[in-house]
């Protein structure tokens, strides 16, 4: 694939388009990220969240759903990573282009999907209303908080170059997660003991600026320190819920994508990777081949989320079945799926490009009188 993608126009671009030399770190972050998406779906899909938490699937699942909460955090910080040096520049804002185009093509696959193969009897303008909106595609509420984003970064990072003191770049960061992680842990049942309004806000800028900040610092950790911090963050809730419920539903006492638990582990699970690197072309070419596309699978897991996982019900027999060790043929079933579609998408998105453009390109035409 020679095409080049917009420069940095969504996190989940390839950094700079495919370049001859990329960040296989950053490939592998996103490759992770879109794989943690597709996850985590699968405890909305089924019946995990309300059967007994007993056994050791259960326990390796309570961990998995912790781990891949870290999904859109890891895209939000790479969108800080990536664009911390962007200007405002009409070359920046035309980089909107691709997310918008990819958006709007997927909404209208969605939509026959919905329609004609699951049944949803909405009008056209109905239909139309829903791209809108942002609710053809369920998973599209990233593409709403992203074109807020995309627009704020050249003056967010106005913000962050103006702070010329690493302590005050870092109370920053922290005012932020207090701001967000802190009520989003306290503030359950009725009671209010942190700063609330804030939060949805303070959530994304926190992200944005964590990913600032490593590009910024380079911060390093020690492997195996990592690897045991990301262990002993994702077995809270498995542990907690065996011991103050044995026997009953899981607990989730960190909170979401954006709690106490899950901002430390996706700034550990950012920094262990994001400079890592390697020479076998295969694996790096792999990494890359869904780096570019991990916007489009995003969009386009809803097809079969909403497609399989009944199909899938059905086959195992069970929610009891499904849930388990299942998860390791489900979630790869719809990652690859996903990437496949994306695939297809992108290579039929490019044949048009080239026909029209040598159709219809004013010189070409020309050169036919010579």
């Amino acid at each position: 694939m020679q095409h080049i993608t917009p420069p940095d126009a969504n996190s989940f671009n390839s950094n700079a388009g495919l370049k001859k030399e990329r960040s296989v770190g950053l490939d592998i972050i996103r490759t992770l990220a879109i794989l943690f998406v597709i996850g985590s779906h699968f405890f909305i899909n089924t019946n995990f969240n309300n059967m007994a938490f007993v056994g050791i699937d259960m326990f390796t699942l309570g961990m998995l759903q912790t781990l891949t909460l870290a999904n859109v955090p890891l895209f939000i910080m790479l969108t800080g990573y990536l664009n911390a040096n962007k200007k405002v520049s009409r070359t920046y804002f035309k980089g909107m282009t691709r997310v918008l185009v990819s958006y709007l093509v997927i909404s209208l696959i969605v939509i026959l999907v919905r329609k004609y193969y699951l049944g949803e009897s909405y009008s056209w303008l109905q239909w139309a209303l829903k791209i809108t909106d942002f609710s053809a595609i369920p998973y599209a509420w990233y593409i709403e908080m992203f074109i807020g984003l995309f627009m704020l970064t050249p003056f967010l990072n106005i913000l962050w170059k103006g702070i010329e003191r690493k302590r005050h770049k870092q109370l920053l960061i922290l005012i932020l997660f207090i701001c967000s992680a802190l009520p989003d842990f306290c503030n359950r049942y009725g009671v209010h003991l942190m700063l609330g309004y804030w939060t949805k806000a303070s959530d994304i800028l926190m992200y944005y600026y964590l990913g600032s900040y490593v590009r910024d610092y380079k911060p390093m950790i020690k492997t195996w320190k990592g690897i045991l911090a990301v262990i002993a963050l994702c077995v809270v809730n498995p542990i907690a819920s065996m011991l103050l419920r044995p026997g009953q539903q899981m607990l989730h006492i960190i909170g979401g994508s954006f709690g106490v638990i899950v901002v430390p582990l996706t700034v550990i699970l950012f920094v262990l990777i994001y400079q890592a690197n390697f020479g076998n072309n295969w694996i790096r070419g792999s990494f890359a081949s869904v780096s570019v596309l991990s916007l489009d699978m995003y969009l386009m897991s809803y097809i079969f989320d909403a497609s399989l996982y009944p199909l899938l019900g059905r086959w195992f027999g069970s929610e009891e079945a499904m849930v388990g060790f299942a998860y390791f043929l489900i979630v790869p079933i719809l990652f690859l799926s996903s990437w496949f579609s994306a695939y297809l998408k992108d290579k039929i998105s490019i044949g048009i490009h080239v026909i029209l453009c040598n159709r219809y390109n004013p010189i070409a035409w020309l050169a036919r009188f010579h």
